[in-house]
């Protein structure tokens, strides 16, 4: 604000038009400051509110964008989920014609002959061209200590249909091999024994209930009940 003139000492009192000329300047003063101030305020408001702009601006494409990778993802999620169902679909179909011994000793080393063998317990009438196996082998895993469980035995069928009839013999014979009682396994992949276990506390509420179920290829558990056949893939699903 301006300061106003001094009077000199020797001048008469002031007059009205003098008080009236000081107000004015002074209203002046107050008016341009006031509106120096305001203009500063209003460019203080102004650069706020393009940063708020910019702010909200930035905000919406951040959502845009989150949206865009969750739907991604959500596809993406899928497609691996799909893709691991066709891998271990397409790892069980490769084992279709295997079964897996276990409870055979180490001290075993003719996989091959006791094989036969067990083939020809359970089915004794199979044509000796049709008792081929194209591998038998144990467990792909360290050889156990003395104590611990003996490896499986995996063994490949030259052909399927012997391989499903001594599966179908095992569900109600139990052979002995030089006194040994091997269980029969279906040769499964590591997803879908798994995914199995998983199932485990459906298929013991469904067995608790008398509720007949069965295993689908590829992955799936199919239960009827009441003359309806339900299936259940996946129980986050």
């Amino acid at each position: 604000m301006a300061a106003a003139t001094p009077r000199s000492p020797d001048s008469g009192p002031a007059t009205r038009g003098d008080i009236e000329g000081l107000l004015s300047t002074f209203r002046a003063d107050i008016k341009r400051d006031i509106q120096e101030g305001l203009a500063a305020v209003r460019a203080e408001i102004d650069a706020v509110g393009a940063r708020t702009d910019a702010l909200e601006r930035a905000n919406d494409n951040s959502a845009k964008a989150y949206n865009e990778m969750a739907q991604h993802l959500e596809v993406l999620t899928e497609e691996v989920h799909q893709l691991q169902r066709a891998q271990e679909d397409q790892d069980n179909r490769s084992r279709r014609n295997n079964i897996r011994l276990r409870g055979v000793p180490e001290d075993v080393t003719d996989l091959q002959d006791f094989m036969h063998r067990y083939l020809l317990s359970l089915l004794p009438d199979t044509p000796p061209e049709h008792c081929l196996f194209d591998r038998v082998h144990r467990a792909l895993r360290p050889r156990p200590r003395p104590g611990e469980r003996p490896r499986d035995i995996i063994a490949r069928f030259h052909y399927y249909g012997v391989k499903d009839a001594v599966v179908a013999a095992a569900r109600t014979q139990t052979p002995s091999i030089d006194n040994v009682m091997p269980k029969l396994f279906i040769d499964l992949s590591p997803i879908t024994l798994q995914n199995r276990r998983s199932f485990k506390p459906v298929t013991d509420l469904l067995i608790a209930n008398n509720i007949r179920y069965r295993w689908g290829f590829p992955f799936k558990l199919v239960v009827s009940h009441h003359g309806t056949t339900h299936i259940l893939e996946d129980l986050q699903r």
